[in-house]
């Protein structure tokens, strides 16, 4: 999901507003930009809904696999 402002600056209603959408449509990732700042990549947020830190088993599993 996308959520587009043009603001002077992104208020925390802003990103409550996406974190309820992501909700509603059952999503886990969005972004929130702002194109009212002079380098774009100061207005863009990731935010997700319902993150949750992998289990330590998980973790480790996944850093065997990398070696």
């Amino acid at each position: 999901m996308v959520e587009i402002k043009c603001k002077d600056a992104i208020h925390p209603v802003d990103e409550s507003q996406l974190l309820s959408h992501l909700r509603l449509l059952n999503l886990q990732v969005g972004l929130l930009i702002n194109f009212h700042v002079h380098v774009l990549r100061d207005g863009i947020r990731r935010m997700v809904n319902n993150y949750q830190e992998a289990p330590e088993e998980l973790l480790a599993a996944d850093e065997r696999l990398y070696r």
